[in-house]
């Protein structure tokens, strides 16, 4: 058996891998997948956990009787999508439209009686 030496390791042959994906096509499939999109509600930012490559956000939903947090969501996100999520809500709220379409929808929220409807279980 003639085995090759070589004094260092060679390198395995990398093949490209760019996404040929046009943005009409990612766009497209947002559009197709959002109306079957799960629904989470969480009404608490319980822990926020930030690396340099993943994220995590914990979102938990408390229990009106009892005021303790009875389940958790983690969310894990690339950190730079979750720094676009930041600056998007950020910017939104920031907005003096948003800001007197929310305040008005919070004191409406405030004023309206509680009824067992209301309450999510």
């Amino acid at each position: 058996m003639n085995a090759k030496k070589t004094s260092r390791k060679e390198k395995p042959e990398i093949t490209p891998t760019a996404f040929t994906t046009k943005p009409e096509d990612i766009a497209n499939s947002i559009t197709r997948l959002i109306p079957n999109a799960s629904d989470i509600y969480a009404d608490s930012l319980v822990h926020v956990g930030i690396g340099p490559y993943i994220s995590k956000l914990s979102l938990g939903t408390q229990d009106p009787s009892t005021g303790l947090i009875k389940s958790i969501t983690t969310i894990s996100m690339p950190t730079n999508a979750i720094a676009d999520l930041a600056k998007y809500v950020s910017n939104a709220i920031k907005a003096a439209s948003a800001e007197n379409k929310f305040s008005s929808a919070y004191s409406m929220f405030l004023e309206a009686p509680v009824t067992t409807s209301d309450q999510r279980g």
